[in-house]
């Protein structure tokens, strides 16, 4: 077969942009029938490439489906496909680095803000008749405040670029992999480690991928080093941070509140503490899903394919071992 005619199987919604574009190239796009990472093996039997956002794929996938060549990612973390299954079957795996970077940048940005300024704090007392809660002083002015970054990948140093830009805050970063802050952004501080993060910032911010090492990064003992008042973002992933100690550390009155993206398990538990804290913002892992960024995401997604199918994977988008696909 040649590499056009082959069948792409998509699990979520994409970009119609991205639909027209493997149209033109020749490829048919098949949709999920099912809902909420249901998958039949007559779905992707004849599958010579898959496109998810966020549904798992593991052997539900790769034990049924014997043309598959690729799986990408409609996104930047690949922890919902099984890398080591699919290297295994010789199947690509790919994702989208860059695509929703700005997107999740400006929700950071947007979350000092919000923290700052105590606004959820405010939002829940106004709408329940507590007008009189403007008598007390929560918020902060962030001029000359701390920023801890917690991982200087393109997210991180884009985040530092543009709080120092929105707010002329300090910046102090942390990431085992970069020894000196030549080459991070103007004005950003590195420093000597995680400990020292968190004792100096006002509020931190994460952005590391998961990994054995970074599951469980922040938890009761890293909280209880950060400053009382200090408060928390994390639109990494769910698994980084003890959403039970951070529930508690914010209780207690340690820290004033958080900005949360990401869960240990998601869609989270009707149960799960943080849901009930006025002074937590959640939102349901859509930090990097804006109309523009899902356009970026999904034409990228679709040339990570078309170009794999034709025997060229673009090598800056493939996480696994590259292995030889012949058109």
């Amino acid at each position: 077969m040649t590499s056009q005619g082959r069948v792409v199987f998509v699990t979520e919604p994409i970009h119609p942009d991205a639909v027209k574009r493997l149209s033109d190239a020749g490829h048919s796009v098949r949709f999920a029938r099912g809902q909420g990472g249901q998958i039949s093996a007559d779905e992707v039997r004849d599958a010579d490439a898959v496109i998810t956002r966020l549904w798992t794929i593991g052997s539900n996938v790769l034990d049924y489906a014997r043309n598959l060549k690729v799986i990408v990612r409609h996104g930047v973390g690949v922890d919902n496909i099984d890398v080591e299954m699919a290297t295994r079957k010789g199947v690509l795996v790919g994702r989208v680095p860059d695509a929703n970077t700005l997107s999740v940048a400006e929700y950071v940005v947007t979350a000092v803000g919000l923290l700052a300024k105590r606004l959820a704090l405010y939002n829940g007392a106004v709408k329940r008749g507590g007008y009189s809660i403007r008598e007390s002083y929560f918020g902060i002015d962030l001029n000359g405040r701390t920023l801890g970054i917690i991982g200087m990948g393109k997210i991180g140093r884009l985040v530092s670029e543009r709080v120092q830009a929105a707010f002329s805050m300090n910046i102090l970063a942390y990431d085992p992999y970069i020894r000196s802050a030549a080459g991070l952004p103007a004005g950003t501080e590195l420093a000597s480690g995680i400990g020292e993060l968190l004792e100096r910032s006002d509020i931190v911010t994460i952005h590391v991928p998961l990994t054995p090492q970074t599951i469980g990064l922040i938890g009761a003992t890293e909280m209880k080093m950060m400053r009382r008042g200090s408060s928390l973002i994390n639109a990494s992933r769910g698994k980084i941070v003890d959403e039970a100690a951070l529930a508690a550390a914010i209780a207690e009155g340690h820290l004033s509140g958080a900005v949360i993206d990401v869960f240990e398990e998601e869609p989270p538990r009707v149960d799960n503490p943080l849901l009930r804290l006025e002074s937590v913002i959640v939102t349901p892992h859509i930090a990097g899903v804006t109309v523009d960024s899902f356009r970026r995401l999904s034409l990228s997604s679709v040339e990570c394919v078309i170009a794999t199918l034709a025997g060229n994977p673009p090598v800056s988008m493939i996480v696994n071992p590259v292995i030889s696909i012949c058109p």
